[in-house]
């Protein structure tokens, strides 16, 4: 944070966007669906997420689950379906540079 706070913002600048509260999936979805309609170019970066009082994102990465095992298992799935869809000569050129 800092452009908006310091008055240094100018056209073109990143802005920081917080949103901080109780949210129902509604109140998410329809914020979403905001984003998408605008004309504003957006990137969403989740640092930290706190739910019920339980830290289950930090600094971007699950504190709950083994991503790079969730990502493994992906790649092999999707594998497994371009094989089955006979893309077998793409595999290589997608999962190499999805897994390092």
């Amino acid at each position: 944070f800092g452009f908006r706070a310091n008055g240094t913002c100018k056209n073109h600048s990143d802005i920081d966007l917080v949103i901080y509260g109780d949210m129902d999936r509604a109140t998410i979805n329809r914020l979403s669906t905001l984003f998408l309609e605008s004309n504003l170019p957006y990137k969403v970066d989740v640092r930290h997420v706190v739910v019920n009082g339980d830290l289950v994102v930090e600094n971007g990465r699950s504190t709950k689950a083994d991503q790079e095992k969730i990502i493994a298992d992906a790649v092999q799935a999707s594998a497994a379906l371009m094989e089955r869809a006979g893309l077998r000569d793409l595999i290589a050129d997608w999962v190499e540079p999805v897994l390092h």
